[in-house]
C-alpha cells in the first residue's frame, strides 16, 4: 500500500450513534486500488458533546493508519413528537434528555409544564413517567381520551440535563 485515500468528514447529531466506515480505499504500488478493513479508535468521541474530533484507525494487516474528522452537531432542545399510544397514553419525545424533576412531580406531570386542551395536564392525567434515557415522557390518563386534543409544552418549563430550556411546542393528538 502506497497511499490511503482521504476520508470525508463524518457528521452526526448530538446524541446519535456514531457509525464509522468498515473499510478504507487504498492504492497499491502497481496503481491498483482496493478496499481494506480498518479498526477505528473512537473511545475519545463523545456524541453527547458537540464538537470536532480527529479519529484514527488501524488498517488491517499493516502498520498504516487512516484519519477522519468527526463532527458532532449540537441539537436544539425541543419536542420532536407527541404520539397517542392508545386511548389512555400519550408519549412526548424530546431531542435531548430532560431532567425528571423539571417535568414530573411525585408520579404525575409537573403542574404548569403542559396544557392539554387548556386544562392543566396534572389534572388530566393519572400518572407520568420518564424513560431511562430521559427522552420520552409518557402521560397516562385516568379515563380514556376520545377525539383530538391540543397539547402544549409551555416555554422554558422543561429542562435538559445540561440546564438548557426546552423550546415551547404546540400540536394536536388524535
Amino acid at each position: 500500500i502506497v497511499e490511503v485515500s482521504e476520508l470525508e468528514t463524518i457528521t452526526v447529531k448530538e446524541g446519535e450513534e456514531l457509525v464509522m466506515p468498515e473499510t478504507v480505499e487504498v492504492t497499491y504500488a502497481d496503481d491498483k486500488t482496493g478496499e481494506v478493513a480498518v479498526e477505528w479508535n473512537t473511545e475519545d468521541v463523545d456524541t453527547d458533546v458537540p464538537g470536532e474530533y480527529e479519529v484514527e484507525g488501524t488498517i488491517e494487516g499493516t502498520d498504516l493508519t487512516a484519519e477522519v474528522k468527526v463532527v458532532v452537531e449540537a441539537v436544539t432542545p425541543e419536542v420532536v413528537s407527541v404520539e397517542a399510544v392508545n386511548a389512555k397514553e400519550l408519549v412526548v419525545k424530546f431531542s435531548k434528555p430532560v431532567k425528571e424533576a423539571s417535568v414530573i412531580a411525585s408520579t404525575n406531570v409537573k403542574s404548569g409544564v403542559f396544557e392539554i386542551n387548556n386544562a392543566e395536564a396534572a389534572g388530566f392525567t393519572s400518572s407520568a413517567s420518564l424513560s431511562a434515557d430521559g427522552k420520552a415522557l409518557t402521560l397516562v390518563a385516568a379515563d380514556e381520551w376520545d377525539g383530538s386534543y391540543a397539547i402544549e409544552l409551555l416555554a422554558e418549563k422543561a429542562e435538559t440535563l445540561d440546564n438548557a430550556k426546552v423550546e415551547a411546542h404546540q400540536g394536536f393528538v388524535n
